[in-house]
């Protein structure tokens, strides 16, 4: 008889452990039917599956026969049980047990199940021989089959492990390349530049042409920002930037930073609103601090419609300084937000609406505020638009009390 309790199929846990078991099931395919047969082999059994359980369907990776469905609905799987309750099953006849035999996929009575982990310990399948007819299952060939379901777990670990340092390698080997490149880049654009400001001086200098020295000084400086953005995701990815800290105080930063995103805000008709604590000391590097909260607000301003307002509030709770910034703005697709703080990434609504930009700004903004041993959040905002919150450590000053400044 089965239990009717259990771990439920679609904890969000043990579903982001079965995502990378199937990849790591797929790429070890001819292993893991090798290891599926010598389990029939092994049990004397007609037939033996190795399937993975997701939270509304059974896959079947290893082992179906050709006229089967390798994707079958939960009610129509024994395997779910085993997953459900991370333990072995063993039935001799199903038809015995209501609750089995309604499960069971045609022509299955005798069963013989056994749980397959993530390299985490998440129960994400099962390794099963089966029957058309009712059998008892031998206790010494039971144990050796659970043997190779053990098995089964570590050669989907191995997978993934070799998988994870090929991807480390990779990903090194790109940002040193973006390093590089980055830095190779850097003289010949501050070179344009510079000529086309030497251009722009000229009095003498043609409308036409003014306008073309204009374009070429403008789309430059977009590319020293661009280059400016990878260079400092590499030195904080290496640890090598410099993040000099001391006292500073919050509050005024986040004014001088409001007061000098308001002319953009307004020639959009935005309003931007703040309600800034007295005195808001945190332990930081001022340039720095000045960056983050510079992207936050140059974010609002350019995802806002004309119209609609940005808000900024910043406090001391519970010992830490707490930063919002709030927008009425274009929003995030619920499943973008995980995305948000990833290099390059672009939300749809961003791209659908041509709102230009590289993409590098939050991955900047969250590199910078955890090397300062806070953290970085976004949220949808009620009523419409994102918002960003940030914490970070508070300062203890032998200046408690006194305002931050005008």
């Amino acid at each position: 008889m089965v239990t009717t309790v259990g771990r439920r199929l679609d904890d969000p846990v043990r579903l982001r452990a079965l995502r990378a078991a199937r990849l790591a099931a797929a790429a070890e395919a001819v292993s893991l039917d090798r290891l599926t047969a010598l389990a029939g082999q092994v049990a004397e059994a007609p037939m033996s599956l190795l399937s993975l359980i997701d939270a509304d369907r059974q896959f079947i990776v290893a082992g179906a026969p050709d006229d089967w469905d390798t994707e079958v609905p939960l009610d129509r799987s024994l395997c779910r049980f085993v997953v459900r309750d991370e333990v072995s099953l063993v039935v001799r006849d199903t038809r015995a047990d209501p609750v089995l035999h309604d499960s069971a996929a045609a022509g299955v009575i005798a069963y013989a199940g056994f749980p397959v982990r993530a390299p985490g310990g998440d129960v994400v399948g099962a390794l099963c021989v089966v029957d058309a007819v009712p059998r008892d299952w031998p206790a010494d060939r039971m144990r050796q089959v659970a043997d190779l379901a053990e098995t089964v777990t570590h050669e989907i670990a191995l997978r993934l492990a070799c998988s994870e340092l090929r991807d480390r390698g990779l990903d090194r080997m790109r940002e040193d390349l973006v390093a590089v490149v980055s830095h190779e880049l850097r003289g010949p654009i501050a070179a344009i530049r510079g000529y086309a400001e030497v251009l722009l001086d000229d009095p003498a200098l043609a409308d036409l042409h003014r306008r073309w020295a204009g374009v070429i000084d403008r789309k430059s400086a977009d590319l020293e920002r661009l280059v400016g953005d990878l260079l400092d995701l590499a030195a904080l990815d290496s640890g090598h930037i410099g993040i000099v800290s001391r006292p500073v105080p919050l509050g005024r930063l986040v004014r001088e930073a409001v007061d000098e995103h308001a002319p953009a805000a307004a020639e959009r008709n935005i309003v931007i609103s703040a309600e800034i604590g007295q005195h808001l000391p945190v332990f930081g590097d001022p340039l720095r601090l000045r960056q983050v909260v510079g992207n936050l607000l140059s974010n609002a301003v350019k995802y806002t419609p004309p119209g609609g307002a940005v808000r900024v509030t910043a406090a001391i709770e519970d010992g830490r300084a707490r930063l919002t910034v709030a927008d009425t703005g274009i929003g995030v697709p619920p499943e973008e937000f995980p995305l948000l703080f990833e290099r390059f990434f672009r939300t749809r609504t961003a791209v659908e609406r041509g709102i230009k930009g590289t993409g590098l700004g939050l991955a900047i903004t969250k590199a910078i505020v955890d090397a300062h041993g806070g953290a970085i959040s976004a949220a949808p905002r009620e009523g419409g638009g994102t918002e960003f919150t940030i914490s970070l450590p508070a300062a203890c000053t032998s200046t408690a009390g006194a305002p931050d400044g005008p």
